[in-house]
């Protein structure tokens, strides 16, 4: 279903990649949204992938991959995903679960002895629903170094272990990748594997997702698109960051193709039993009984309806870092996920600029359907 690759416009690729011939409407009117805010230098280019009960009905690129090169984006290019990671991250400790290798609702203490927690108990599901109270390593001055200089693992742990946490843990819920950064390390302690061996080889292999790998500041992946930032003038080369830092918060790389096919998996009941799903995307509770919004690795909201339609429960989503509909942030980009339960589904995929990210989405298939955006 992808045509002939035509010769790029004035602003890059104006949409190569998969066009399915029965949704000729929709492709136009997705080609026409993701190109409106290339043409007004806001982004430099973008990727999107659309599935709709299975089957694809887009995965296309637009804008440039690289302005220095002018070289168009290609239909799989691969972005840094962003917190996608965490939704990655959230499905290996769960999949170790089901093999008795991990205790979500275990102290974290059982696997990471040495580190204080404060007076506080702290399960491992509370690492991943963001109620744990340790302080984020993004939110502090201090880590900013390591941000741009490869420091051993233990480093970065001690700053996290030394700050004040920012609350009783289980009192609220404020997004957190230290969190993260503990439960990739609890991942590494109880599979006997690295993070990176371990969604590479447990998840991405298994899936197809060729085009997908943990994200490295040195080596050069085919396809890996150019991060931009926003400066004053426009668009500018993005932030230097090593990818150690990130790590199990946020270092995966992805095309947006591949993200569909991850939800198409994990929606469809190809990673997960039914019980690690439910725990997956049923969001918890504070301790005083108010329910969270973000279950694990992915956050929840009511899905908008037109009056007179009836009524649609609420469904899983990714969480984002920045007010969008869902995603994740990256230096240079960000990426963007959105599941619905029945109906149909799309997703948005933009390599942004101007907005400050060069952002991407993986269209979604849920297990009951999905609908485009």
């Amino acid at each position: 279903m992808s045509p002939p690759t035509p010769p790029p416009g004035e602003f890059g690729a104006e949409g190569v990649g998969v066009a399915h011939p029965d949704h000729a409407s929709h492709v136009e009117a997705i080609d026409e949204i993701m190109m409106a805010p290339i043409r007004e230098h806001d982004i430099a280019g973008a990727s999107v992938a659309v599935v709709h009960h299975g089957e694809r009905i887009a995965v296309r690129g637009y804008g440039w991959a690289n302005l220095e090169l002018q070289a168009p984006t290609p239909e799989y290019a691969i972005y840094e995903t962003g917190s996608i990671t965490k939704q990655f991250t959230t499905a290996a400790l769960l999949q170790l679960q089901e093999e008795g290798r991990v205790d979500l609702d275990a102290d974290i203490g059982t696997y990471l002895p040495d580190f204080p927690t404060q007076g506080n108990r702290i399960t491992v599901r509370e690492l991943l629903d963001h109620t744990s109270g340790i302080r984020g390593y993004t939110e502090m001055a201090a880590a900013r170094p390591y941000f741009v200089r490869r420091v051993p693992r233990d480093s970065l742990l001690a700053l996290i272990a030394n700050h004040p946490f920012d609350f009783p843990t289980g009192e609220r819920a404020i997004y957190n990748n230290s969190a993260y950064y503990l439960a990739g390390t609890i991942l590494e302690q109880v599979s006997g594997m690295t993070y990176e061996e371990y969604v590479e080889e447990k998840i991405f292999a298994e899936l197809g997702m060729d085009r997908s790998h943990y994200c490295s500041e040195t080596e050069i992946h085919e396809g890996k698109v150019t991060g931009y930032d926003a400066g004053p003038d426009g668009l500018r080369n993005k932030g230097f960051i090593v990818h150690n830092i990130p790590f199990a918060a946020g270092s995966l790389c992805a095309s947006a193709g591949d993200l569909a096919t991850w939800l198409v998996a994990l929606h469809g009941g190809e990673v997960l039993t039914d019980d690690a799903y439910a725990q997956m995307i049923e969001p918890g509770d504070l301790n005083d009984g108010t329910k969270l919004r973000y279950a694990l690795g992915l956050a929840t909201s009511d899905i908008p309806r037109a009056p007179g339609d009836p009524p649609r429960r609420r469904h899983p989503r990714l969480h984002v870092g920045v007010p969008v509909p869902a995603g994740g942030g990256a230096r240079g980009g960000g990426s963007g996920q959105f599941h619905e339960p029945a109906g149909p589904v799309g997703a948005g995929s933009r390599d942004r600029g101007a907005a400050g990210r060069q952002r991407h989405a993986g269209a979604d298939d849920l297990r009951r359907g999905s609908r485009v955006l």
